[in-house]
């Protein structure tokens, strides 16, 4: 009968701490998950802003690039 006793015990700790063990992981994989949302936020955001900046790189580059060779024309013209 203690024997029965203890080892019900026993099974009621083991369980028990398997219980806990199961609410730790699920609050870290919720943890996770919000991380991951987060960060998958910050990183829409930064594509977005890359996107952006490209294009504006892209035009900026043209129009340096115009201006350039309209000045090499005009100085090629002065010179004669």
């Amino acid at each position: 009968m203690l024997y029965l006793f203890c080892f019900e015990g026993n099974i009621l700790d083991r369980l028990t701490a398997e219980r806990e063990a199961a609410e730790r992981r699920e609050k870290e994989a919720r943890d996770l998950q919000r991380e991951y949302y987060k960060l998958k936020e910050q990183h829409d955001e930064l594509k977005e802003k890359m996107r952006f900046f490209t294009k504006v790189g892209t035009s900026a580059e043209t129009v340096i690039g115009q201006r350039f060779r309209y000045g090499n024309a005009i100085i090629d013209r002065l010179q004669k």
